[in-house]
């Protein structure tokens, strides 16, 4: 009889335990969609791409030849060729190659708000956030 009423006291005693973890799991869930309303994620772009961390693009001024040309040579003219000298599908080793599909917003778009390219897989979000920036500010050269 006493081995029972330990077992059924073990039983309720584990019941509470797990029932206190779920309890706490549906608290930091909750938490967690109140902070996934405000329409931005932590990449740094809110859900229309719009860039959301004031403090670098604040402090920085991005431009094709001192930011963004570092990124594309690394990333998408790269020896498969794809948007290097030659490429078939736009050069973007120049400003007014890379300008041509950033003016049409076809860059955003695959880039930043798709996240499918480069083909290899998305860029960091350091880099995205970078790229984001340089648009917010218009793109420029230098």
């Amino acid at each position: 009889m006493l081995k029972k009423y330990w077992i059924i006291a073990g039983m309720a005693f584990l019941t509470l335990q797990l029932g206190s973890c779920e309890n706490e799991m549906e608290e930091i869930e909750e938490e967690e969609e109140v902070s996934n309303n405000t329409g931005t994620d932590t990449s740094g772009t809110d859900t229309s791409g719009n860039n959301t961390n004031v403090a670098y693009c604040d402090t920085a001024s991005p431009s094709y030849s001192n930011t963004v040309k570092a990124i594309v040579d690394a990333n998408c003219a790269t020896s498969s060729g794809c948007h290097g000298n030659g490429g078939s599908f736009g050069v973007f080793t120049t400003f007014s190659g890379l300008n041509a599909v950033v003016g049409n917003d076809k860059f955003k778009q695959r880039v930043i708000t798709q996240k499918n390219m480069p083909p290899s897989g998305p860029l960091s979000d350091e880099l995205i956030e970078k790229l984001q920036c340089w648009l917010d500010k218009g793109a420029p050269e230098n």
